[in-house]
């Protein structure tokens, strides 16, 4: 037996060892399946690669995760509000390197007082998307008016901070 074969079902012994106390009820908080996922990532180390490749040869379901779990508020998480909040000030970090209107010499320079008034008139035009991780506009009827019900079908989060 190889030697990623041997972590692999070491792996697959600790994880369901591991599903068995959480459906018992004496694992299962945030710190203990961060702790769970830590000491299958030290496991594989530089074998990481292999691992993975042979758990998946010998798993029906490949997570990026070994239980599956998704914590949100975990500092080795990307944050979805961090993402989004990052992704409006890139947006408005465009703007502001403009030097021309419209990004074309031929409409004449632009100062940056300009820039930032039609940055934070644009930025209220758009929402930052989950699925595709980036800024969208938020979409319109055929007379630019904004879908009804599309804002609260999202979170405060998704679009543009005020005052900024």
């Amino acid at each position: 037996m190889s030697k990623t074969a041997r972590i692999s079902n070491r792996i697959k012994r600790i994880e369901d060892r591991f599903k068995i106390k959480v459906s018992k009820g004496r694992k299962g908080t945030d710190m203990d399946i961060e702790m769970h996922e830590r000491r299958i990532e030290k496991l594989r180390g530089k074998h990481r690669e292999e691992t993975l490749k042979h758990e998946s040869q010998h798993s029906a379901l490949h997570r990026k995760s070994p239980l599956g779990f998704i914590m949100p508020h975990s500092p080795l998480n990307q944050n979805d509000s961090i993402a989004a909040a990052k992704a409006f000030k890139l947006d408005k970090e465009n703007y502001m390197k403009r030097e021309f209107r419209g990004n074309d010499p031929r409409f004449g320079p632009i100062t940056s007082e300009q820039n930032a008034a039609e940055a934070k008139a644009e930025q209220s035009t758009k929402y930052f998307d989950l699925n595709l991780q980036k800024l969208k506009l938020i979409p319109t009827d055929d007379g630019e008016q904004e879908i009804k019900g599309f804002r609260e079908s999202k979170q405060k989060w998704q679009f543009a901070p005020l005052n900024k």
